[in-house]
C-alpha cells in the first residue's frame, strides 16, 4: 500500500520515474466536500479520493491526505513530509472507524518526522 502512495508523497515520482505532475497529485488534497458523515455520525472533509486534513482524524499536516478500511487498515500520505504510511492487520478489528493500533503506529510515524 505504501509503496502504490509514495507516488502522491512524492509529487508524482516513483523509483526515480515521473508518472504524475506534481500539480496533479495535489488535486487529491483539494476539499471537495465538508460536512458530517451521516453514516457514521462524525466529521467529515473529503478531497479527491481520500479525507483530508481536518477530518475524524488528526493528520501531520495540513498537506496531508488519508483513507482507512474496515477492520483497522490506514493510509496516510504527507505531501509536506514526501512520507507515506500504511498500516494493514493481520487480524480485524472490530470498528468500521479508527483503530487504535494503526493510530498509535502512525502517531509514532509522526513523532520520528517532527524530530527531523
Amino acid at each position: 500500500m505504501a509503496e502504490i502512495q509514495m507516488l502522491l508523497a512524492n509529487g508524482g515520482v516513483a523509483k526515480g520515474k515521473r508518472i504524475l505532475s506534481e500539480a496533479g497529485c495535489r488535486k487529491a488534497s483539494e476539499l471537495q466536500l465538508a460536512g458530517t458523515d451521516l453514516v457514521f455520525n462524525v466529521p467529515a472533509r473529503y478531497g479527491r479520493g481520500f479525507g483530508v486534513h481536518g477530518a475524524m482524524i488528526p493528520l501531520p499536516s495540513e498537506e496531508s491526505i488519508f483513507w482507512g478500511g474496515y477492520g483497522g487498515s490506514l493510509i496516510i500520505i504527507d505531501m509536506k513530509a514526501r512520507a507515506t504510511y500504511a498500516y494493514a492487520m493481520n487480524r480485524m478489528g472490530t470498528t468500521t472507524i479508527g483503530d487504535e493500533r494503526g493510530q498509535s503506529m502512525a502517531e509514532a510515524m509522526w513523532d520520528i518526522l517532527a524530530e527531523g
